[in-house]
């Protein structure tokens, strides 16, 4: 929103207001329903203000605090909030590139060419890109999400020291600190430490369920320290039994359409339909507040690109299913795997038991799994082509031509 022509206002940072804390109260009448619906429908124009709007101050506070301080310096210098904010989201995206690409390459090692189709994808993937170079908490959860794995795939049994877990709990509390998508990585970490506490256990070695306890210990108690002043005062705000600011948050959002009512309203069949559609064409591109759809023909061709890499990534699975894989590799996988599964179940589990929310963008947290399962079944299609350099063309003139068609 604009204060008047050509002049940006200063914004006002999820409530914050260029304070770093404490983070503000999630308050009944913070969800105007009808307002936000007008101000969707008429794609925000610059006369309506959206300082009203602040369902989501239950989130966890450690971009917005990092952002904060963005904030005030842009105020500071003169320089316009909303353009200094964005531009420290595409900073926060662009580490997590470089952190996704060395942690392909820890878990992939002597596929460099695998990892660069990885991050090519989650570079040029429309919706994300859009959602990089906005002001919200996904692209810290990215770069947290990349550091954990990247960190976890560096590591081997003799690895699990007392100090290691510290340093890993310091990464899942700074998780737990920025969204809840990305708490995955407590799941992550724990896989990793198991995995390697069985194979120990499988060449003779004894005591490991100790060193897993105690290792695991060191971490979650590292991680809920560092959490600790964030969950507290919402322990003292919301109550010990909503720590999280979730039963406050269905409170405020009263009148939000939920999955029940739509299965109620539409029957099954519709609900998923809705959901499988929705949600593709929201991962590859729906943007202002899912009020806007790119031409009907850049999802077809998503969708053919989409069949041609899921072939590819069968026909390889079909390949190498019988081959032999080497621990370090097979680790690898799994923890991709995991990844994906931990995040796609979230995804899926808040759908169907909250509120009706079909947000492929959900999903991004595990965009590096994405884009290796993308990168590797193109390239089985395509062959030892330049993938990275055919994807990003590719997703450039997407991008153009799809921002043209909708704004025009």
């Amino acid at each position: 929103p604009r204060a008047g022509p050509g002049r940006a206002r200063p914004l006002q940072l999820c409530s914050f207001r260029g304070r770093a804390w404490p983070p503000p109260e999630l308050r009944p009448g913070d969800y105007p329903r009808a307002y936000l619906e007008e101000l969707k429908s008429r794609r925000f124009p610059p006369g309506m203000s959206i300082d009203a709007i602040r369902y989501e101050s239950h989130q966890p506070p450690l971009y917005y605090v990092l952002a904060a301080g963005v904030y005030r310096l842009a105020l500071a210098w003169h320089v316009p909030t909303l353009l200094a904010l964005r531009l420290f989201s595409v900073g926060l995206g662009a580490l997590s590139l470089w952190l996704g690409y060395r942690a392909v390459c820890a878990i992939l090692p002597g596929r460099r060419a695998l990892a660069l189709g990885a991050i090519a994808f989650a570079a040029t993937l429309p919706m994300h890109l859009a959602m990089t170079a906005a002001v919200n908490n996904d692209v810290l959860a990215e770069v947290v999400l990349a550091s954990v794995v990247w960190h976890l795939a560096g590591m081997q049994a003799r690895d699990w020291t007392p100090r290691a877990s510290l340093g890993l709990g310091l990464l899942l509390g700074a998780a737990l600190l920025t969204k809840m998508q990305a708490t995955v990585a407590l799941g992550l970490a724990l896989f990793a430490l198991a995995w390697d506490m069985w194979q120990t256990r499988r060449q003779g070695g004894s005591g490991v369920w100790g060193v897993f306890v105690t290792r695991g210990a060191i971490m979650l108690g590292m991680a809920l320290l560092v959490a600790s002043p964030w969950l507290l005062r919402n322990a003292r705000l919301y109550g010990w039994g909503d720590v999280l600011g979730m039963a406050r948050h269905d409170q405020v959002v009263a009148g939000q359409l939920t999955t029940g009512e739509y299965l109620a309203d539409h029957g099954l069949a519709e609900l998923l339909r809705t959901f499988l559609w929705t949600s593709f064409r929201s991962f590859w591109g729906q943007f202002g507040w899912m009020g806007v759809v790119l031409h009907p023909r850049f999802y077809l061709g998503f969708a053919l690109i989409s069949g041609l890499a899921a072939i590819g990534l069968l026909h390889l699975y079909v390949q190498r299913a019988r081959s032999h894989l080497s621990p370090e590799l097979r680790r690898g996988l799994a923890l991709l795997g995991l990844w994906a599964l931990l995040t796609t179940s979230g995804y899926v589990w808040y759908n169907a038991t909250k509120y009706v929310q079909h947000q492929g963008r959900y999903l991004f947290p595990a965009i590096l799994v994405w884009g290796v399962g993308f990168s590797a079944g193109m390239r089985r299609v395509l062959g030892p082509a330049p993938l990275p350099a055919l994807m990003i063309l590719a997703a450039l003139v997407i991008d153009v031509l799809g921002m043209g068609l909708a704004t025009g």
